[in-house]
């Protein structure tokens, strides 16, 4: 009985085919592709040469052979020290640039460590920077003048973030006109994963995103002061069209809001990054890069008149799939991060930060980090896809697919315009509509098996037989990490002069009340040693908002009676 059970297995896998003949977009596949497929195509129109407009296949005409991808890999854990250390490490091994996420006091709330709610999520799950104490620390050591520097932050706390990092490469001697690097500061994106929050100071968080364009537009040439955060968007189960569609969508909010400030787009626009995702349908992934490019360079000349092609080459930056990664065998996703990470250098980005293997478990551990480097090391160096420029160019499919991608993406982005742009979308619960029905249906493929998650769905092992891999959950998940930081934080506040917080406070809020841009004040706030809560508290109440965003602590240097 058994050996016939055994034999039909046998005869099932045999017979095996692909669980789904559709992209994970459903997206229709053929059986093959041909000439036939794009007999109005044309070449100079839709692709052209690496480094040529549109920019379908890259937007430097060698490609890799001139600059390899930046290598990153997230960072930020613990107390800034910690932070530094593992930093340090990354480089060691082959990171080429330095990405850090904020813990979820700074990123959520721009609160500071000695907060109520802060405690038991500070020094959690992302770095801490809310004083110029902390980006002194954190950058102790490492040479600014040959790394980019990439931050994670969001909402206001991007403003202070960015002010203590430019306060204390100041203080170490750099010339900021020479710091490369990037800053997300992209508020609305947030209202995607979190239907909740409070859109009181929506207006404010774009007033304050400009604010940070315009600032580093004019003092900082080779920094990106905007990334739009395609990935965020996509880990709530939206497809490739719909993340393309939402990313666009969400750039034209800001770039409108630039222009009204009266900067011109060929001042700034060169300057707006793309972070989008990289998922585990290799060749679809591939095509939405390609297709990203397309529609950013008509986007740009067409729709805001760039004159300057440089401005319609889009700088895109990939992160692998965490939603792709399993708890289940997690050796296995090793694997997936090296194909994600391969289709985006297909695809044609300019810096790659992938999953650790161990994300579904805990932060990447230090083996993990040193693994997910070295998947990039070993593609950059040892697989030579990288010796020229857009090696899949010219597949029957593959241009179908791209041209396919733009098509629905360009539907889909249609659709947000026509509701009044993405803050209407946010605000009519549309959004978060589009969002869960997308989440629905990829839990219902994996149940149904369209989509195979092999060790979860499919081919699942009992633990015990699982191929053993670290998973080590580092010193920053520990009580003693967070006790730490806010140690640290109090002796910071204890040590400094309070006449002159109150008056470089007393000035960001002057400011603030006259619509001013706020980085300059902001900047001088660090340096005289005010927090983040301190610096977004007083320009939160000059826009007649409380102090705190949760009402749970005053304004400790002056009474604001507002009215």
């Amino acid at each position: 009985m058994n050996d016939k059970k055994d034999n039909l297995l046998i005869v099932d896998r045999w017979l095996e085919k692909p669980p789904s003949l559709e992209t994970r977009s459903g997206m229709p596949v053929k059986e093959h592709y041909g000439p036939e497929d794009l007999r109005d195509f044309n070449y100079d129109k839709e692709l052209s040469n690496p480094g040529e407009y549109p920019f379908t296949r890259g937007i430097h005409q060698n490609m890799y052979r001139g600059k390899i991808w930046t290598r990153r890999l997230f960072c930020g854990v613990g107390t800034p020290e910690y932070t530094n250390r593992k930093l340090k490490y990354q480089i060691e091994h082959g990171q080429s640039g330095i990405i850090i996420t904020p813990d979820m006091p700074t990123n959520h709330g721009g609160i500071d460590p000695d907060h109520p709610i802060a405690r038991g999520f500070a020094a959690i799950q992302g770095a801490p920077i809310h004083s110029i104490e902390d980006t002194d620390v954190m950058f102790k050591g490492i040479d600014l003048d040959h790394v980019s520097v990439a931050f994670q932050w969001n909402n206001m706390s991007a403003l202070v973030t960015l002010a203590c990092f430019i306060a204390s490469a100041q203080k170490r001697g750099y010339d900021i006109g020479c710091l490369r690097g990037s800053i997300i500061n992209e508020p609305l994106h947030s209202f995607f994963s979190n239907p909740s929050a409070p859109f009181e100071n929506l207006e404010l968080q774009k007033k304050v995103c400009v604010d940070i364009i315009e600032y580093c537009t004019r003092n900082m040439p080779y920094w990106h002061p905007q990334v739009i955060n395609g990935y965020d968007i996509s880990q709530t189960g939206i497809n490739a069209y719909q993340e393309l569609g939402f990313s666009l969508a969400l750039a034209k909010t800001y770039i409108r809001a630039a222009l009204e400030r009266g900067l011109e787009i060929d001042q700034f626009g060169g300057r707006i990054m793309l972070v989008f995702t990289s998922d585990m349908d290799f060749l679809e992934q591939i095509a939405k890069l390609r297709a990203a490019r397309r529609m950013w360079a008509k986007m740009m000349r067409e729709e805001f008149g760039a004159k300057n092609l440089k401005v319609c080459r889009p700088f895109i930056t990939v992160h692998t799939d965490g939603a792709s990664l399993t708890a289940q065998q997690p050796v296995n996703n090793i694997v997936r991060i090296t194909l994600e990470v391969l289709a985006a250098v297909l695809g044609g980005v300019q810096s790659i930060d992938p999953c650790g293997y161990d994300e579904a478990h805990c932060i990447p551990s230090y083996e993990a980090a040193l693994t997910s480097l070295n998947i990039q090391n070993i593609i950059a160096l040892e697989s030579n896809v990288v010796n020229t420029a857009d090696p899949l160019g010219g597949s029957y499919y593959l241009e179908c697919l791209t041209n396919e991608v733009e098509k629905q993406a360009n539907a889909y982005l249609q659709k947000i315009e026509a509701l009044g742009g993405i803050i209407p979308a946010i605000e009519s619960g549309w959004v978060h509509k589009e969002t869960r029905e997308a989440a629905t249906k990829r839990e219902e493929e994996i149940e149904e098996k369209k989509r195979i998650l092999v060790g979860v769905n499919e081919l699942a092992i009992p633990r015990e037989q699982e191929v053993p891999i670290p998973i080590s959950r580092d010193a920053w998940l520990d009580s003693s990490a967070e006790n730490d930081l806010v140690d640290i934080f109090r002796k910071f506040k204890e040590s400094r002069n309070v006449q002159e917080v109150k008056e470089s406070l007393k000035y960001v809020q002057e400011e603030a009340k006259k619509q001013k841009n706020l980085m300059p004040s902001a900047i001088e706030a660090v340096k005289a040693r005010a927090t983040m809560s301190e610096i977004i508290g007083i320009i939160r109440e000059a826009y007649g908002l409380s102090y705190d965003p949760f009402n749970m602590i005053k304004n400790p240097f002056w009474e604001v009676k507002n009215g």
